[in-house]
């Protein structure tokens, strides 16, 4: 899945609303990142290890 938010509060609301969700699926990962010049920059990522 993928989504895009224009208010960063909106995204790690919405983030963490995935990590409840899809959470529990097997090899699942979900990631927080922003736009950056260069590309991506990464916020967060779950699981942490990921």
């Amino acid at each position: 899945m993928h989504g895009w938010w224009g208010k960063k509060p909106t995204a790690v609301h919405q983030y963490r609303s995935w990590i409840g969700s899809w959470g529990s699926i097997a090899g699942a990962r979900i990631v927080l990142t922003e736009r950056a010049d260069d590309g991506e920059r990464l916020i967060a990522s779950w699981p942490e290890d990921a």
